[in-house]
């Protein structure tokens, strides 16, 4: 299956985020009043979705995905892709260009 979207924030994932923010707070025993109490609870969902991005990333590379394509989902540039996600064994250094080497 090929997807060619870029992310985006809209009504649908407002409410997605909505229900799993007040589902944790559920789970956790808080309340969604405090606005401390959010920040923890979109920190928390924050960092489980970098992870879960990241296992993500991990196994469409293994799978012969291109970063081109990868950074395509992502919203982001093949560059950033491998800055931010490949494995130091993966990224090849540039070659120079002419004007680089003077």
């Amino acid at each position: 299956m090929t997807i060619t979207l870029h992310p985006i924030a809209d009504k649908n994932s407002r409410a997605v985020i909505d229900e799993a923010t007040a589902r944790l707070a559920n789970l956790r025993g808080i309340t969604t009043d405090d606005t401390r109490a959010q920040l923890h609870l979109y920190a928390s969902l924050a960092l489980e979705l970098r992870i879960r991005v990241a296992g993500a990333t991990a196994a469409l590379h293994s799978h012969d995905v291109s970063w081109a394509e990868i950074a395509n989902l992502l919203g982001i540039t093949e560059r950033d892709a491998v800055a931010r996600f490949a494995e130091p064994e993966q990224v090849r250094p540039r070659r120079r260009s002419q004007s680089q080497r003077r």
